[in-house]
């Protein structure tokens, strides 16, 4: 999985919103790079989704019943059919509890930090933060922008 990057939610989100989408151009056209993404990022993406499109919060939008008309507006599917879907272990559980410990992570960004270790994917993509440290102390190539992409693809 040497050209393989995981892709976190919030790359994603700013896509949707029409945002930084910048980065997640340049990583979909590059033919020999392949993206990943898993059920944490999933459900994050679904979440904004929901809020984004339907202009309410998800809450809101479960209360009145729009789910389903947000959904059929904009069906996610297809974008989210773009990505390789990595599945879930049981192996990653001493893993996140481990990276949540080493690195103050939330769990779910403890949970695709797991799943980038597990899977043997070598790069992480995305705009948070708090993924600077983790990445950096797990060998893990952190893409915040295309010039890092760019370091990543030339040295891979």
């Amino acid at each position: 999985m040497n050209n393989s990057i995981f892709v976190d939610s919030s790359l994603l989100v700013e896509y949707l919103k029409n945002s930084r989408a910048d980065l997640l151009d340049v990583l979909r056209n590059e033919p020999s790079t392949q993206l990943y993404i898993n059920q944490t990022v999933v459900s994050e993406y679904l979440f904004y989704h929901l809020g984004i499109l339907g202009q309410k919060s998800p809450r809101t939008l479960k209360e009145i019943g729009a789910i389903s008309g947000v959904l059929s507006a904009v069906d996610p599917q297809p974008f989210l059919s773009l990505f390789v879907y990595l599945t879930d272990s049981p192996a990653m559980l001493p893993l996140t509890i481990q990276f949540m410990s080493n690195y103050n992570l939330l769990p779910n960004d403890a949970l695709i930090l797991a799943a980038c270790k597990h899977h043997g994917v070598p790069a992480l993509a995305s705009f948070d933060p708090d993924f600077s440290a983790a990445c950096r102390g797990e060998g893990i190539q952190l893409v915040q922008s295309v010039a890092d992409f760019q370091i990543f693809k030339s040295a891979t």
